[in-house]
């Protein structure tokens, strides 16, 4: 009735919330709610005062042992009895539902978390290669910011990217793996990035491809500083071999000469 009262139930009712018939009828409806029936004690309020003729909702309730179930209650007012209105209830449990979306919610959460804060570039992209996901390391590396790329188009946040990455793009979406240990990245502005990436699909629940996860390291820095070592060994070679003294590299623990120019060979009379 208006005031939550049981005025008869089924047995399925019963045996969800663990009552027997005679003691069904003791009880109200907000006596079995898990103290949040402020919304369900709403939906009544409008049920009775507007006249809906049908509300629905999902809430909390207690079993008769004490423990918490979620069920979706879909409320339908009847004919008046008397000068009261009556209200026909029904119940389905949905715990198991709920439970399993609250585990996925804390498992997307600690992708989430993980992605966010991993030590390499990661960005995660739709099948319209649209921003879902990016690591921080990914935004300090191009200097991007968050709330300017989840959700835009990879396209629309680096409109310089060539067409044959675009095809790599396409090719892993289609369900194929790539990665480069160093590739060239032309800028708009003249400049040249390195970078070493690998790209392959993600799958959603159905085994459906849903979009691709791309993990980039620019490796510019890195490739310079290569660079610049070899050019200073090489010109510490060719020092080295046309120097008018001799010398010798000699192996620190073993003594071992490794490593003679020709000034040191003629002095020895050895070629």
């Amino acid at each position: 009735d208006a005031r939550g009262r049981f005025l008869s139930s089924n047995r399925t009712l019963r045996e969800l919330l663990g009552y027997g018939a005679d003691e069904i009828t003791d009880l109200d409806y907000q006596s079995l709610t898990h103290g949040d029936h402020a919304e369900s004690d709403a939906v009544l309020h409008r049920a009775l005062v507007e006249g809906l003729p049908r509300a629905e909702l999902e809430k909390r309730i207690r079993h008769r042992d004490g423990r918490e179930l979620w069920v979706e209650v879909a409320i339908e007012r009847q004919a008046r009895v008397g000068s009261e209105p009556t209200f026909l209830v029904t119940v389905k449990d949905v715990t198991a539902r709920r439970s399993a979306e609250r585990e996925r919610a804390k498992a997307e959460e600690r992708q989430r978390l993980f992605i966010q804060h991993a030590p390499v570039g990661i960005a995660v992209f739709d099948r319209d290669m649209r921003y879902l996901l990016v690591s921080d390391r990914f935004l300090a590396e191009y200097g991007l910011d968050r709330a300017a790329v989840v959700g835009r188009s990879h396209y629309e946040v680096f409109p310089d990217i060539p067409e044959r990455w675009r095809a790599i793009h396409r090719r892993c979406l289609g369900g194929a793996v790539e990665r480069c240990d160093a590739d060239a990245f032309p800028r708009a502005d003249g400049a040249t990035e390195w970078v070493r990436w690998e790209i392959r699909p993600w799958r959603d629940d159905e085994g459906e491809i849903g979009g691709i996860v791309l993990y980039s390291e620019v490796i510019t820095r890195a490739r310079q500083l290569a660079a610049a070592l070899d050019e200073s060994e090489e010109r510490y070679g060719s020092l080295f071999r046309q120097a008018g003294v001799g010398m010798a590299h000699v192996d620190r623990t073993s003594e071992k000469i490794l490593e003679v120019n020709e000034a040191f060979c003629a002095i020895l009379g050895h070629a």
